[in-house]
């Protein structure tokens, strides 16, 4: 087993709670399953973490406790959750409340990596539209130097042979708007550190029918980073 353990655990009110806490929160972290399910007593836990088992009694006391100071509001703020509570088939152990979300949260170096991939698909679907415009642009110029340098003085027959010779500019075609997944929307607000609930986005625009006051949505990033900055 493993859990992820973020910095910020060291400037939260766990903090607050003195002794051993902290450290006994750390290691139920990392000895539970992926879903922060934990089957352990009091004091098989203790010789496990090689800690007295009256320390880590008092330390879990705290953990079950509600806290309303936490910025994770789920179970009251409660750290871990007798397993007794959720299940009367069990009779020992706690589900570590917050697993999952620190488990499917990046860590900076992750978000770095995701921007870094994302901007390169971004780049290579837009290249083929940009190379389009820079070819559309030299027919232009060299229509142009040919109007400039031609000395026919029949200016109607001059106009009328630059029209049946011009290159009709091809306009690239609009990339059709795609509906994001609650997946994508998530894994894009973790890649730009963004708090608000992508949750709350996508079902706020699945209910609009994706439509920004009357118009289609074009580019649903820019609403999550409208979004970000109203909440910041």
């Amino acid at each position: 087993m493993y859990g992820k353990i973020f910095e910020e655990i060291f400037c939260s009110t766990l903090m607050d709670l003195g002794g051993d806490t902290a450290y006994v929160f750390i290691a139920m972290i990392i000895l539970s399953d992926e879903n922060g399910v934990i089957k352990h007593t009091a004091e098989s836990l203790a010789r496990v973490i090689c800690k007295d088992a009256d320390s880590v009694r008092e330390a879990i006391k705290h953990l079950e406790a509600p806290d309303p100071r936490s910025n994770l509001k789920g179970h009251d703020g409660r750290r871990i959750v007798p397993l007794y509570v959720i299940s009367q088939d069990e009779t020992r152990g706690w589900l570590v409340v917050n697993k999952a979300h620190y488990r499917d949260r990046r860590s900076a170096s992750e978000r770095r990596d995701y921007m870094r991939e994302y901007m390169q698909k971004y780049r290579n679907e837009n290249k083929g539209v940009n190379s389009s415009k820079q070819d559309v642009n030299c027919g232009k110029s060299d229509l142009t130097e040919l109007a400039n340098t031609d000395t026919d003085t029949d200016t109607d027959t001059q106009k009328s042979k630059e029209r049946e010779g011009a290159v009709a500019p091809t306009r690239s075609p609009r990339k059709r708007f795609e509906k994001p997944s609650l997946q994508e929307i998530r894994e894009y607000c973790e890649a730009i550190g963004s708090t608000i609930k992508p949750a709350s986005f996508f079902n706020h625009y699945e209910s609009k029918g994706w439509l920004v006051g009357k118009s289609p949505m074009k580019d649903w990033r820019a609403a999550v980073r409208g979004w970000t900055a109203r909440e910041s």
